[in-house]
């Protein structure tokens, strides 16, 4: 399998001293797939913070991610995915019922919105942003995601919430040697009944998580409760946690996540006659080495399960290798 990432971006600065920009990045650039427009926003930059007008990350994304593998993966140089363990481009099958931040399972995801995020205070900032109209992906792309003028802000079939608002706040702070960082989020948003939402799922999640890095050394875990949300039926929760370690042009990353439900929450494996999601287990070992300055190889050895209350389990063992070159 082969992609690519291809991002556009425009910064000035206005005599006052404020910035502004916008941003358009393509994925799934291959003869496959074709382009997916992936981010279309642009931004307001200042000392009293940063507006965003757009289909850009949400505060549930954002504020709510920790996952300490993606840090050494940035430092070593690898970026869009590959190589990237419970965060990675690939799709391992059985239906992917784990998530690293809310957004995952929530659904709520780059929508045309408005957000707002504060300048850092003593170490601490928040976030908000508020989504009209939020849809389900179809296809290789999103309904609502900033390409649609008009109708982006209108209910369909794709419509998953209305009136989405989700919040969160941070705090970084720095020692010898290392930093770290703690947040929690929060979002709700209106169901509405379509072919995305069947049953009209009302929108409420939170979480709460934090990592740490060192030259070296890395750790994160992240705690994520769906209260209530289109995908379940019942009740979502889901636990990470990530432990990574870098050498010099190299790392290595270790990687779990547990999700686990109460019965009723309706979710079928697509690979067997498995009924009503008991939990799910993701594991994996991550080997990223740095070949030269834009060009990295890594392999990944991920393992999934997945235990019904009624039906067969799903299992999977997955290896994955492959080279990365940015430019």
């Amino acid at each position: 399998m082969s992609a690519a990432r291809l991002q556009f971006d425009v910064i000035n600065a206005t005599d006052s001293g404020l910035d502004y920009g916008a941003r358009i990045r393509l994925d799934g650039v291959d003869r496959r797939n074709g382009v997916q427009v992936n981010r279309t926003y642009v931004y307001l930059r200042g000392p009293f913070g940063t507006f965003t007008f757009g289909d850009a990350p949400t505060v549930l994304g954002e504020i709510g991610y920790f996952y300490a593998h993606d840090a050494v993966h940035s430092q070593l140089g690898f970026n869009g995915g590959f190589g990237d363990g419970l965060d990675g481009v690939f799709q391992f099958g059985g239906s992917d019922y784990f998530a690293l931040d809310p957004s995952g399972q929530s659904g709520v995801s780059r929508q045309t919105k408005i957000k707002y995020n504060s300048p850092s205070i003593g170490g601490f900032q928040f976030a908000v942003d508020f989504t009209p109209v939020d849809g389900a992906k179809v296809g290789p792309s999103r309904p609502h995601d900033g390409s649609g003028g008009r109708e982006d802000l209108t209910n369909d079939d794709a419509t998953v919430y209305q009136n989405v608002t989700t919040a969160g706040i941070q705090y970084r702070g720095k020692f010898d040697h290392g930093s770290f960082a703690i947040g929690a989020t929060a979002g709700y948003g209106d169901g509405i009944a379509s072919k995305a939402n069947q049953k009209g799922n009302d929108l409420t999640v939170v979480s709460l998580g934090g990592q740490i890095l060192t030259d070296h050394f890395g750790a994160s875990v992240n705690w994520v409760h769906n209260a209530s949300i289109a995908l379940s039926n019942t009740e979502m929760d889901t636990i990470s946690f990530d432990v990574s370690y870098m050498f010099e042009s190299a790392s290595i990353s270790t990687y779990y996540s547990y999700t686990w439900l109460p019965p009723g929450s309706g979710l079928k494996s697509p690979a067997t006659d498995g009924v009503d999601l008991k939990q799910n287990d993701v594991a994996g070992v991550a080997l990223l080495y740095s070949l030269a300055p834009g060009l990295g190889s890594y392999a990944e050895l991920f393992y999934q399960k997945q235990d019904y209350y009624s039906g067969d389990t799903w299992e999977s063992t997955d290896l994955f290798t492959g080279i990365q070159v940015l430019f």
